[in-house]
Order: structure tokens, then sequence, then C-alpha cells
């Protein structure tokens, strides 16, 4: 939750990094989807602490 609560792109991506690095590795295969996707979208994902707004409308909209 710390990644989410962060007030700037510069703690959130800290505070993930941080997670990443304490997943155990027994885990990190029930991870996998989450940590690959921030791995493809890195940048668009931590844009939101940038502008504070997100496609959620649009993606709603689109799987109508």
């Amino acid at each position: 939750m710390d990644i989410w609560e962060a007030t700037d792109r510069q703690k959130a991506e800290s505070h993930y990094e941080e997670w990443v690095c304490r997943l155990p590795t027994e885990l990190r295969p029930h991870f996998k989807e989450i940590t690959t996707a921030f791995k493809n979208w890195r940048n668009e994902i931590f844009n939101y602490w940038d502008h504070r707004i997100t496609n959620a409308f649009t993606e709603s909209l689109n799987g109508k």
C-alpha cells in the first residue's frame, strides 16, 4: 500500500523497488503477472504520480 499512498513518483518507484527486493524467492512466481506488468508498463504506471489521472474511465467504456 505504500506504493499507492506515495505523494510523488520518486517515492512510489522507491516503494515498488523495495517491495520487489523484499519479495521472497519462493513467492516470486505468484507475483509474476504484476511484476511483468510493472516491467512492461513502468513509465505509464508511474506517470500517475506525475499527473494524478488514469484512463480507467476509457478502459471501462472499452470493456462494455
